[in-house]
C-alpha cells in the first residue's frame, strides 16, 4: 500500500492536509 498526503484549501481559507492509505 502506499500512502501519500492531500493538500486541500478548504472554503474557509485554511490548508487541511490529508494523508491517504489507499486500498490495494
Amino acid at each position: 500500500m502506499h500512502e501519500y498526503e492531500l493538500e486541500v484549501q478548504t472554503k474557509d481559507g485554511t490548508m487541511d492536509t490529508f494523508v491517504c492509505h489507499p486500498e490495494e
